[in-house]
């Protein structure tokens, strides 16, 4: 969908629930104040013309109540009697239920609004309250971290919601083709309510930069190749084993020929690996600056396992930044294929022969005009494919097709609460 026809919708108001996840054990998630895409995105359809109204968890007395972030955007902050950690059936359904009771009072001024979009297993459950009895489409955007598969990182009461919205829910958003597979795969959901919305990325703050001064200020070598390796936590064991024989075969290029900066930025200790790891001076910087800087400072980022991002967030990144990616996935991944152009934003390689990217990098250097061609085709399809303007066009076409009429609605409309709470008992494994 073009910007033009986008304007041509129909201004909708649109109410974004935003509840983080807990984590098993019921504890307090990594990000207390709900999902760093709902205020880009909400910003985004804000200036196609749609009201926007976030409704979050109060955390702390001193935030506001209410906050108008921009005009179109408002951030409302609901406080709740249930503390984390949400360790039990009890606590979540009492959260959720109050969570939903405080939205509606906090609402009366601004309701109804034309479309409800839930963010995460709490929100989801809290805007099928929202929406029992009315026609008002829900639309659910699940967890990224629970579709990745980690058992340590998801509750079983969380994947057992999940499994419920997946049916329940008018549309399902997905941050990419694979995440879109797994939720019809493993949660049964209709494929026609599914579909994938890439989210975009911040081109203000992942821009090119002068790589020399940017080098200079993160205690990095301004010579030479500097490669970003692309894979958190890459001390660990098994995350070595699943990249070792690419490092095996970089082992094989000339000393300091090329320096590696893993993308944590945390200094590695690999005393068995005659390689120039890197670690980077944070100067002042954190989380989305600190990967902004360090895209922008490398010649080059590898994704060694791209598994571990599914929704492929490092390489839109880096190539926002006018960074190539050179990709291996384990599986064939033809959405990562044409993310990256294959040939003019970046490669991809295969993982059976090590010794190519090994090639791919000692020739780097050596081909300055064609590196130069593909940093503008980074840029290119970043400022074209990666923003925040499309993702927004995407998701309210989301939204129209789930306004259809009633009589093709759920027949389980309306729904209570009361009958979803059972289903957080339902082991991981069984059928929802």
């Amino acid at each position: 969908m073009s910007t033009s026809s986008a304007r041509k919708m129909p201004a909708r108001r649109v109410a974004m629930i935003d509840i983080p996840d807990p984590l098993p054990g019921g504890r307090v998630p990594p990000e207390p104040g709900g999902h760093e895409a709902v205020l880009p995105l909400a910003i985004a359809m804000a200036r196609q013309g749609h009201a926007v109204d976030i409704y979050r968890c109060r955390h702390d007395a001193a935030e506001p109540a209410c906050e108008d972030v921009q005009t179109g955007v408002r951030i409302y902050r609901v406080g709740l009697s249930t503390a984390w950690p949400l360790d039990d059936q009890g606590s979540l359904s009492r959260t959720v239920m109050a969570f939903a009771d405080a939205v509606k009072r906090t609402a009366l001024g601004v309701w109804p609004c034309d479309v409800v979009h839930a963010w995460g297993a709490l929100a989801g459950l809290a805007g099928l309250r929202l929406t029992a009895g009315r026609v008002l489409p829900l639309v659910w955007s699940p967890d990224s971290v629970s579709l990745q598969g980690d058992p340590t990182q998801c509750s079983d009461a969380v994947l057992a919601i999940e499994r419920l919205l997946a049916r329940r829910a008018d549309a399902v958003l997905c941050r990419s083709e694979h995440h879109r597979e797994t939720v019809i795969e493993r949660f049964s959901a209709l494929r026609g309510r599914v579909r994938a919305v890439p989210h975009g990325v911040d081109t203000g703050l992942f821009r090119p930069r002068a790589r020399g001064p940017l080098r200079r200020a993160m205690g990095l070598p301004e010579d030479g190749l500097l490669v970003l390796w692309g894979q958190p936590g890459g001390a660990g064991s098994a995350s070595r084993r699943a990249y070792a024989p690419f490092l095996r075969a970089l082992q094989k290029l000339p000393a300091h020929a090329l320096s590696l900066l893993p993308l944590g930025m945390a200094p590695l200790r690999m005393p068995d690996e005659p390689l120039h790891w890197l670690g980077a001076q944070h100067a002042g910087l954190q989380g989305a600056a600190l990967r902004s800087a360090a895209c922008a400072a490398a010649d080059v980022t590898v994704l060694p396992a791209a598994d571990w991002d599914p929704a492929h967030v490092c390489p839109r990144e880096s190539m926002a930044c006018g960074t190539p990616v050179l990709v291996l996935p384990s599986r064939e991944d033809e959405e990562l294929r044409t993310l990256v152009a294959d040939g003019a934003a970046g490669r991809v390689l295969h993982r059976a022969h090590p010794d190519a990217l090994r090639d791919e990098l000692a020739d780097w250097p050596e081909h300055p005009r064609a590196a130069a061609t593909m940093d503008m085709g980074c840029l290119l399809r970043a400022r074209t494919f990666f923003t925040w303007a499309r993702a927004a066009e995407q998701t309210l076409a989301a939204y129209e097709a789930a306004r259809r009429p009633a009589a093709t609605r759920d027949e389980c409309r309306p729904l209570t609460l009361v009958r979803c709470l059972p289903r957080l008992a339902v082991p991981a494994g069984a059928d929802a």
